[in-house]
């Protein structure tokens, strides 16, 4: 099962770093289509266990009402996985993960899969 988190960590040339510059790759993904079938999503399985995805509803930062602190990011498409215990996912092999600027519109929010160099 992959971990919940509510600590902040960046992205950069498609590696995932966290508190005390911890890293982790990608090692599995997952495509989705929007509810209007416009936009699509990628929800990565980071080596670190921790599932992220692009999609508006993850990246919102939430807080819990009462204590006001941050609560664990997580979205549909981060559940749809776990709920699978990550099945549905594909094998990200021998690929990295890196940010580009799309050909058009909202295109992954700026995140593709591409091969290694």
């Amino acid at each position: 099962m992959a971990k919940a988190h509510a600590v902040e960590f960046t992205f950069k040339d498609g590696v995932k770093i966290g508190p005390g510059k911890k890293r982790a790759t990608p090692v599995k993904t997952k495509e989705s289509l929007s509810s209007n079938g416009l936009t699509k999503y990628l929800t990565i399985l980071w080596s670190d266990k921790v599932l992220t995805c692009n999609c508006q509803g993850w990246a919102m930062r939430k807080f819990d009402k009462v204590t006001k602190e941050p609560v664990p990011r997580t979205c549909k498409h981060c559940k749809a996985c776990e709920a699978t215990k990550h099945a549905d996912m594909v094998d990200v092999g021998n690929t990295a993960v890196a940010v580009e600027t799309p050909e058009s519109g909202r295109h992954f929010r700026n995140i593709r899969i591409r091969a290694r160099e």
